[in-house]
């Protein structure tokens, strides 16, 4: 028979101490079976349940097997939540040293970063919920490249941050983010921009009439002439509009005028009239007189036998004036300018048809 030591009397055999005997019964400190798996240690062997100690205790040869399994992870920052990227399984009811029980961390190198944080605006996902800077007041920032004060509209950033971060501002009021002189702050001036960002160029400062000065006299044609800003004239332009022909540089205001000509050198409108003339002769009705005066003269008109046919005040402006002749007959009369006093200034015949 074959009996094995039972060292630790458990009432189980190891199978690496065997006795052969001829005896019938097991002799004392040992058994009958070797189904220990540890002889040294009575609470070992196949009757015994299996505790959580990394020990095979019921000899099945599986150590720890048959008791619920926990799942730990690994908890390097101490603040109660753990890294699921790291995992311990065991039998332990409790977590071992350095681990916890769930893997809610989202950073396990922070103590505060856990889902017990509150959200705070740094950029991180404090409360390990997967978004970043949630459910706080959000602020928009514009661009301001120029730095003066303004931003550009076209480029923002929202940010739960309550101050502007550098190089952006509060407000989408530039109109030009690369020149700091424009700006709502600036004063318009006449450029051809919009200097104050009111959407308007040149607004609200001074405006010049130029008018065209074609023949370059240094006086302006009326009829073509340019609204601006500018306090200056720009080239081929001036501030007067007083040339009568500004295609004649011989015609302008302050000419000297050349009597008798027919032309208007001083643009009074007419020429100057020195020499006296009466026309056309003969004359049906409307008499032309050219005379060197101006305001009123008396006139009479005689016929050939000394007799007064008619007579009125003619006035004269620039040295002529008209009449209009009553209805005579056909033929040849006098016409005679005086004065107030009644003295005869000029004798002029004209005819009649």
């Amino acid at each position: 028979f074959t009996y094995y030591a039972d060292l630790d009397g458990d009432g189980f055999g190891d199978g690496g101490a065997p006795l052969d005997t001829c005896l019938q019964s097991a002799p004392i400190g040992f058994s009958t079976n070797d189904f220990d798996c540890r002889d040294d240690d009575s609470t070992i062997n196949p009757d015994r349940n299996e505790l959580c100690d990394e020990i095979d205790n019921d000899c099945n040869g599986l150590v720890d097997d048959g008791i619920p399994i926990f799942t730990y992870f690994r908890d390097s920052d101490g603040d109660g939540y753990g890294d699921g990227g790291i995992s311990k399984d065991t039998c332990w009811f409790d977590p071992p040293n350095g681990f916890c029980d769930n893997n809610l961390d989202c950073n396990d190198n922070d103590p505060e970063i856990n889902p017990d944080v509150s959200e705070i605006c740094d950029g991180l996902d404090n409360d390990c919920n997967g978004d970043i800077d949630d459910f706080l007041p959000s602020f928009t920032y514009y661009f301001d490249n120029d730095a003066d004060g303004f931003g550009n509209v076209a480029i923002r950033m929202d940010t739960c941050q309550s101050f502007a971060p550098p190089s952006f501002v509060t407000n989408a009021m530039d109109c030009n983010d690369n020149d700091p002189s424009i700006n709502p702050n600036s004063p318009e001036i006449c450029d051809d921009i919009d200097n104050d960002c009111n959407g308007q160029i040149d607004d609200n400062i001074p405006y010049y009439n130029y008018y065209e000065d074609n023949d370059g006299d240094g006086f302006g044609n009326p009829e073509n002439s340019i609204y601006i800003c500018y306090d200056q004239p720009p080239l081929g332009y001036v501030t007067d509009n007083t040339d009568c022909d500004d295609l004649a540089n011989d015609k302008f205001p302050s000419n000297t005028e050349v009597a008798d000509n027919g032309i208007d050198e001083d643009c009074s409108g007419v020429d100057l009239y020195l020499q006296t003339k009466f026309f056309p002769n003969p004359v049906s009705d409307l008499l032309t007189v050219r005379y060197v005066h101006e305001g009123d003269l008396n006139y009479q008109i005689v016929d050939m036998a000394g007799r007064a046919i008619a007579e009125d005040v003619m006035t004269f402006e620039f040295n002529e004036a008209q009449v209009m002749l009553p209805s005579l007959p056909a033929g040849v009369y006098l016409f005679v300018l005086k004065n107030n006093s009644g003295d005869r200034l000029h004798v002029e015949k004209i005819a009649t048809y």
